[in-house]
């Protein structure tokens, strides 16, 4: 924190001083240990500890933001009231919160001075991105796995242009346009409304169709509803319809995925502290039918999980240690000429990822370019799964087990026009 906490702290180093040198003076002056009267159960308890001081807030000013609809958005997600008390930890994670805006690249705050002794005006610095806004990342992949290509690398890439724009006093809107490797270019546009439900909560709707006429053309609908439960813990649901078509073939999908997030994570893209906890149960139904497959119809529910944690080693590095793991299962029902075919799908995996993250520059470099940090991963998977297939009164049954190791490096580089990010990942022999 900046010159309120700081006062606070020399303040404790100056009280235990003085405490590190009576005991000291003490020392010198006492009995000797034969003659030194035994410590009564009382004086021998340890003192209890002291509570982390809180701050009185009267007033919360939001500084940084050239688009006046910011404020108001700002304020809703960093859950904080005046006339409140926090502490020190309670108004960062409140930072960590406003940072993971999607028009926000960093913030900031301080406490001045309020209106009488023990009150305090709390100052929020954002530094917001650009209107128009840039996500592009490349990626190359190297397998042993045998499949496609195991002798050489293979090139991805992957790059959405949007543009961001405030609605009304709590409502932001984006245009975006989608392009990469083997993917039909596609048209998104969006819209969420914050404090919908209350102070905290949103909830957004995204329309995108596919404009690559030789592919299939689909248009989707994904809706997204946050609702804060507690600081830190928020309630998420996630409905999802597409409809698709191209030539004799045609395939829709209706679905949707409910969980539960706990968040203290610094960053939504380069975390380099805090704790990300996520549990979501999702189902789903699809149908498709075609001239040559006939109809076909997919149901699957799932279940998943997975907790990450990482610890600042220095200054500009980190480390990281994820673990997650999920169970699903699917039902395939198909029918051409009369013939029908039932297969199920159930199985489940777990994941195990080492990060380790590094920031290749810092200080004043960083605030003038962006931020630019190298990034290592490696991790392990472990899966199951098995089939029983049904076909004209004929049963077979299959399973098995899979273990895979990745490994993967690259760069992240972000500033305020948006985000760029170049990996290669090496996925390893699959056993069996």
């Amino acid at each position: 924190m900046h010159d309120v906490l700081l006062r606070w702290r020399r303040k404790r180093a100056h009280r235990l001083a003085r405490m590190l040198a009576t005991i000291l003076a003490a020392g010198v002056h006492c009995l000797p240990a034969a003659a030194a009267p035994a410590p009564s159960a009382a004086s021998s308890a340890a003192p209890a500890p002291s509570a982390a001081p809180r701050f009185l807030i009267e007033k919360i000013s939001i500084e940084g933001v050239k688009r006046h609809g910011a404020r108001a958005i700002i304020l809703s997600q960093s859950y904080l009231k005046t006339g409140r008390s926090y502490t020190e930890r309670e108004l960062q994670e409140a930072v960590y919160r406003i940072k993971r805006l999607p028009f926000v690249i960093g913030a900031d705050l301080a406490l001045r001075k309020g209106s009488e002794r023990g009150r305090y005006e709390l100052v929020v610095t954002v530094e917001e991105t650009r209107p128009v806004f840039l996500d592009y990342s490349l990626a190359g992949t190297k397998s042993s796995a045998g499949f496609y290509y195991p002798n050489r690398v293979s090139w991805t890439n992957d790059g959405t242009l949007g543009l961001r724009e405030f609605v009304g006093a709590d409502g932001l809107t984006f245009l975006a346009m989608s392009d990469g490797t083997n993917e039909a270019r596609q048209l998104q546009a969006g819209y969420t409304q914050y404090d919908l439900f209350g102070n905290g909560s949103y909830a957004s709707l995204t329309v995108a169709d596919n404009l690559n006429a030789f592919q299939l053309s689909v248009l989707q609908l994904t809706g997204l509803v946050g609702i804060p439960l507690a600081d830190n813990l928020t309630l998420i649901a996630s409905p999802q319809w597409f409809h698709g078509s191209h030539s004799d073939f045609t395939t829709s999908n209706w679905g949707g995925t409910l969980g539960l997030v706990y968040r203290t994570t610094d960053d939504p893209i380069i975390p380099t502290r805090g704790t990300d906890l996520e549990a979501s149960a999702s189902g789903s139904h699809s149908s498709a039918q075609s001239f040559i497959l006939g109809e076909v119809s997919q149901n699957q529910l799932g279940l998943a999980w997975s907790a990450t944690h990482y610890w600042p080693i220095t200054r500009r590095q980190s480390l990281g240690l994820s673990l997650g793991g999920a169970a699903f299962h699917g039902t395939v029902l198909s029918s051409f000429q009369g013939s029908s075919t039932s297969l199920q799908q159930p199985g489940f995996n777990a994941d195990l990822l080492l990060l380790y993250s590094a920031s290749l520059w810092g200080g004043a470099a960083t605030r003038r370019f962006g931020d630019l940090r190298f990034e290592v991963s490696a991790g392990d998977t472990l899966a199951h799964y098995s089939q029983g297939f049904f076909s004209s009164g004929l049963q077979q049954f299959g399973s098995g087990d899979a273990r895979q190791v990745t490994a993967g490096a690259g760069l992240v580089f972000r500033n305020e026009w948006g985000i760029l990010r170049f990996s290669f990942n090496y996925f390893g022999k699959v056993l069996q």
